[in-house]
């Protein structure tokens, strides 16, 4: 049966847009009225709608197809849409808005030539800082709404990959990435449990992963692998910019990531292939070295290999060798890898650099790294070794 989209809907998604638009240019006091006259029509407007994904879908589509807004932009959109469903606490209705929202992004990115990508990242974060700052605002239950929404949303960004054939990995990096960034803000905000927020918001992440995953058909352990690292990639940039230990934090990604496969697919599985004690005698390292990227001076990307400090005694008696996707692909006697100067599917993918004693043949491998759109843009440049 055809669904038809209530017109006050798709007028109040018109103004929500002009509204974003103009907000920058106008006066302080005439932003501000615009800003609460959007939120009155957009709170109706989702109100006739009621709570069904593909009507939100719809009508976000059709907003999103005369609009066309970057990427940025439709992370406005999102954080609008999002900010007055989470205030009723329902878990359809942000599920159906999560969803909704995520797959119009997608196709209008696709469509539209905005990154689709970076679209993932955007919507995914303007989702969740919606639904977590609401919630923490009434004094609800801030990491369990933001952890429903991540999983609704990321689920989506996964199956909507496959629908556009694009990356199911990337995507889930993306998505992950951006989910996470904007949990971790707002409990840095608020003041509250790190800890206990990192863990369920990565849970809720995998869940959604896995969901998506199943959906396109593609391969669950990779795909949710990638949408690991990128939560880790997020805790790592929003505690340093925090002065906060990262450390307490993956480990509770990790205990989260234990908890979403285990919930998602009955198994119980590690975060890392290579997470069963890893030999460190050969190299006399304390702590695990990690895949790392950079881009040198003459804007070539690099993959690298970072350790707590210089303790390869020599150099000459090991060999470094870079895998992709689990794929070995490249051996060498440096630890410094190209991959060129444009990002493409070529080499976009997860990394993974292993350490090899050529006298006793032990192998150590570094904590690996995800290679995608969101993280080249963070990407540091450094004079090239």
């Amino acid at each position: 049966m055809k669904k038809f989209i209530p017109c006050s809907f798709l007028s109040s998604l018109r103004l929500l847009f002009c509204a974003i638009c103009l907000a920058g240019s106008l006066p302080i006091a005439s932003a501000q009225d615009a800003v609460i006259q959007l939120e009155q029509k957009i709170n109706e407007a989702l109100d006739a709608a009621g709570n069904d994904p593909v009507a939100i879908e719809a009508a976000v589509q059709n907003l999103m197809a005369e609009t066309r807004p970057t990427a940025a932009g439709m992370k406005k959109i999102a954080e609008a849409a999002m900010r007055k469903v989470a205030s009723f606490n329902k878990n359809e209705l942000l599920s159906a808005v999560s969803e909704g929202v995520v797959r119009a992004a997608m196709s209008q990115a696709v469509a539209s030539g905005v990154d689709p990508i970076k679209a993932a990242a955007s919507v995914s974060e303007g989702l969740v800082v919606s639904a977590s700052e609401t919630a923490s605002r009434r004094g609800g239950n801030s990491f369990a709404t933001a952890a429903l929404v991540a999983k609704s949303a990321v689920s989506a960004v996964v199956s909507a990959a496959g629908t556009h054939d694009l990356s199911a990995s990337n995507a889930a990096n993306a998505a992950a990435f951006g989910a996470m960034s904007a949990a971790m803000a707002t409990s840095i905000d608020y003041g509250q449990d790190l800890v206990s927020m990192v863990t369920d918001l990565t849970s809720g992440i995998t869940e959604g992963v896995v969901s998506g995953a199943n959906k396109s058909g593609v391969n669950v352990d990779l795909t949710a692998q990638a949408g690991f690292t990128g939560t880790v990639d997020s805790i790592h940039i929003k505690a340093s910019d925090a002065n906060l230990q990262a450390g307490p934090l993956v480990e509770a990604a990790r205990k989260g990531f234990i908890r979403g496969m285990k919930l998602a697919t009955g198994r119980d599985v590690s975060p890392f292939a290579d997470e069963e004690e890893p030999n460190r005698d050969i190299l006399g390292m304390l702590s695990e070295p990690r895949t790392v990227f950079v881009k040198n001076e003459k804007g070539e990307f690099e993959v690298h290999l970072q350790v707590s400090s210089t303790l390869i005694p020599d150099p000459s008696s090991v060999t470094f060798t870079l895998l992709k996707n689990g794929v070995e692909i490249e051996q060498s006697s440096s630890s410094v890898f190209s991959r060129g100067t444009e990002i493409n599917e070529d080499n976009v993918g997860i990394y993974l650099i292993q350490i090899t004693d050529k006298n006793t043949g032990q192998v150590l491998s570094a904590i690996p790294s995800t290679f995608s759109l969101v993280v080249a843009d963070q990407i540091p440049v450094s004079a090239a070794e």
